[in-house]
């Protein structure tokens, strides 16, 4: 019998097989792998190369800037040897000529940051400067709003002036300058000191020399407001019960209705119909106000109120239609620390550079500083009609509507020199100008 044999495949045979398919697929895993490696490498050195030009060209943007500054100065300096104006040589939102440099690109341009795009119709108007830096594919802008900061505005030399009228229904006392009214004056009492007016409706009795007419002066550009408000920490409307506003002590380093501001700047904006009352206290700060339609802001009780800062305002409002602005406190009352129930010169806030911890200190109420009122259709108060009523002010009060002298109201206004020899931040003559701090903002190019 014969037995027939079915071949067998030998097992290394198959073995091979596998062997081979298993280096194939590890053979595919290693490429793929190295493949997906490799282009990682290539995203990461892509990137790389994309933040170090964005890097780039944020410092080019700088030189821009730079670049237009000195410029600027060049001018400036010729403007003065040439007794001529250097603003008109500047076109708003013309780019320079591009110029190579560090391996890229940098430009710059001016703008009117009134928004009226002449750059020349007012030595008062703020610029904003942008500087562009371009490198590779990565463009980046820088600017800075330029200030004025040459000698102060005339106004400054003046304890009162006004854009517009002028009405005194009782006693208005000036020293250190005139008082200015652009508008017409009704003086319908007594005025002691010197006055210069667009016209005198009414002339009263006046102790000072009068010059009329005289030509508008200079007033700060519309722009200021804003920059002192984006700086101010916000004071909620609910904060206040009442409305009364009574912090006892507000400065930079005491603020009771919330965050301090390093500065001592606080804002506070003011509903439409509604009345915002400074009760006693003393201010070491800059109060910004916006009042709604028919709205008041009242400093109606005894009251120290100075900037913490010697180039910032201490008052400054931004008004509206019918809105009213009223400054004076009882004839002849003091700031009593007891009566307010607060220690007004604490260490961290010290009154002339004393300071202590008792409750026992009498100060006389006074405004210290620059107070300006913004819109022309919003009044300015000084003292009151009802009550026998004073004012005393070491400064200068600016205010672009109507201001009045109450019919039992006192007003005694003194110009501070200093405030137009070191002017606030906004209030100096354009025929230089200086970045202001804590303007600079970066974009991408569009």
């Amino acid at each position: 019998m014969t037995v027939v044999r079915q071949p067998s495949v030998p097992y290394c045979r198959r073995s091979r097989g596998s062997a081979y398919l298993l280096v194939l697929v590890m053979t595919a895993m290693v490429v793929v792998i190295g493949l997906g490696a490799i282009a990682v490498a290539r995203l990461n050195h892509r990137n790389a190369a994309v933040r170090g030009d964005e890097a780039a060209a944020d410092v080019l943007a700088l030189s821009a800037l730079e670049m237009g500054i000195t410029v600027l100065e060049d001018a400036m300096d010729a403007a003065e040897l040439s007794a001529s104006p250097w603003r008109p040589g500047f076109t708003h939102g013309v780019w320079s000529s591009p110029v190579d440099f560090g391996g890229g690109t940098v430009e710059w341009s001016l703008a009117d940051a009134t928004g009226d795009e002449d750059l020349a119709d007012s030595d008062s108007d703020p610029i904003v400067l942008t500087g562009r830096g371009s490198i590779n594919d990565a463009v980046r802008r820088c600017s800075v709003l330029l200030v004025p900061a040459g000698a102060g505005l005339e106004v400054l030399q003046t304890p009162l002036h006004t854009a517009g009228n002028l009405i005194n229904d009782k006693s208005l006392a000036a020293s250190g300058g005139p008082i200015s009214v652009a508008g017409s004056l009704y003086n319908n009492d007594t005025i002691a000191g010197d006055v210069e007016a667009g016209a005198v409706m009414v002339h009263g009795s006046i102790s000072g020399t009068v010059t009329t007419p005289v030509p508008a002066k200079d007033m700060p550009g519309s722009s200021i407001f804003q920059s002192y408000y984006d700086r101010a920490t916000p004071i909620p409307w609910s904060a206040f019960p009442n409305p009364d506003f009574e912090p006892g002590l507000l400065s930079a380093a005491v603020n009771p209705y919330g965050p301090q501001n390093k500065d001592g700047v606080y804002r506070v904006d003011v509903p439409a119909f509604e009345t915002l009352k400074v009760r006693e206290g003393r201010i070491r700060g800059t109060l910004v106000i916006t009042l709604g339609y028919k709205s008041k802001l009242k400093l109606q009780d005894e009251l120290l109120l100075e900037p913490h800062r010697p180039d910032f305002p201490c008052l400054i409002v931004q008004g509206a239609v019918d809105a009213k602005v009223e400054l004076g406190w009882p004839d002849g009352a003091t700031l009593d620390e007891a009566a307010v129930g607060v220690n007004l010169n604490p260490p961290h806030t010290p009154f002339e550079g004393d300071s202590d911890g008792s409750l026992d200190d009498v100060y006389i109420p006074e405004i210290r500083g620059l107070v300006h009122v913004l819109h022309t259709g919003t009044g300015t108060f000084l003292g009151d009609d009802l009550d026998d009523s004073e004012l005393v002010v070491t400064g200068t009060i600016l205010t672009e509507g109507l201001a009045a002298v109450e019919s039992k109201g006192t007003a005694t206004l003194t110009v501070d020199p200093a405030l137009f020899v070191n002017p606030p931040e906004g209030y100096s003559e354009g025929d230089r100008v200086a970045p202001l701090p804590g303007s600079w903002t970066w974009t991408v190019d569009p």
